[in-house]
């Protein structure tokens, strides 16, 4: 079978839909199918390369407005590829591909993996809204990650028939540790001691703002992980909150083997996240990989689902740094507690998110939702 994954970015750029698209596309070589990925660079190259048996090609990028990287070559590679492709598969939101796939439309199956809402509030998201409507109405199948998405998401409303519930899963190879990852982690916790972990991208809807003020009341240090448009400002934060021997901003850690020791050496992880931009959180379940218990906000997504309040973790009110600082020393004062949740933590991975059963399911879509098609051809 002919798979094309069209999507905003392709790892090694670094982003939940990044690390979801890769896995899907890896596995499925892995399976005996050929796949292409059609997304954008970061640059103004355009580079066609094999990577791990998937063609990826990466379109010069113009600029990125509102994180919609804007490339015209999007609309006439989409042309060549949805001709060369037995199942489409779009990642979106993503306007640009959503165009670019309607314009050229040749009746190919397509599977749409709804990631998350707009939160955006603007004109913008409303001008957004009938392309939206369009392609979830084009789609033979709708794909969502947790069952909070068929509650919360409004555009969805309509769709229910045709939506599936496929929690996203990663291949967990932090999990295992090995020399190397003990080397790393041995320096780490002779550094810094016991500490929290925050890992992502650095944008505005993570709330590590609320985090840092929180870490006031907090004793245990905080690394961060990441870069992004709010790094210097939150930086200076810290400066500002006299944290700057508490916590490390870090920056991006490509290395697997030193990213796996920081999560190994942490206390918990913690996602402040601050509203539904957040929709899933993939490095919450590659911290359950890692038995590490969890701290997150009670968002109107699928958040909530994935950490198990009180069971995997524990759970406070968006932009609340009281009730954070709160969660986080009750963690850091129960080692007990912090121990059970942590297995209970890898349980829930195990049962939910292991990149097995994300491939699993969506293989079998892909074979339903070709099928009709090979029987009309």
């Amino acid at each position: 079978m002919k798979i094309l994954h069209i999507a905003k970015y392709y790892e090694p750029i670094k982003g939940g839909i990044e690390k979801v698209t890769n896995e899907l596309a890896v596995a499925s070589v892995e399976a005996g199918h050929e796949v292409v990925v059609l997304s954008c660079n970061q640059d103004r190259r355009h580079l066609e390369e094999n990577v791990e048996g998937v063609k990826v090609i990466r379109l010069p990028q113009l600029t990125e407005a509102f994180s919609q990287p804007l490339s015209f070559g999007m609309l006439w590679q989409a042309k060549k590829w949805l001709q060369w492709a037995d199942v489409v598969h779009l990642h979106i939101p993503n306007p640009l591909a959503e165009i670019a796939f309607l314009l050229q439309d040749q009746n190919k199956p397509l599977i749409v993996t709804y990631h998350c809402d707009v939160v955006d509030r603007s004109v913008l998201r409303k001008a957004y809204e009938p392309l939206q409507e369009k392609i979830l109405k084009r789609a033979d199948k709708i794909v969502v990650s947790t069952p909070n998405h068929l509650e919360y998401c409004t555009a969805l409303q309509d769709f229910q028939d045709k939506c599936e519930v496929i929690p996203f899963g990663v291949r967990a190879k932090h999990a295992e540790p090995n020399p190397e990852m003990n080397s790393h982690l041995k320096k780490i916790k002779d550094e810094l001691g016991d500490y929290f972990l925050f890992v992502g991208c650095l944008h505005p809807y993570k709330g590590v703002d609320v985090l840092l003020h929180a870490m006031r009341q907090v004793n245990e240090k905080l690394v961060v992980l990441g870069n992004g448009p709010s790094w210097e400002s939150w930086y200076l934060l810290a400066q500002d909150l006299g944290l700057q021997d508490q916590v490390r901003m870090i920056g991006r850690v490509d290395d697997d083997n030193e990213f796996a020791a920081y999560m190994h050496g942490c206390t918990g992880l913690v996602l402040p996240s601050i509203n539904e931009a957040e929709a899933f959180g993939i490095v919450l379940i590659e911290a359950m990989s890692c038995s590490k218990p969890v701290i997150t906000t009670k968002l109107y997504s699928g958040v909530p689902w994935v950490n198990d309040q009180g069971v995997t973790g524990l759970e406070v009110m968006p932009n609340d740094h009281q009730g954070l600082a709160k969660a986080l020393n009750e963690l850091s004062g129960q080692p007990e507690m912090r121990e059970k949740m942590g297995a209970a933590a890898r349980q829930r991975f195990e049962a939910h998110f292991t990149v097995d059963k994300m491939v699993q399911a969506y293989q079998g879509l892909y074979e339903q939702t070709a099928q009709p098609a090979k029987q009309a051809a």
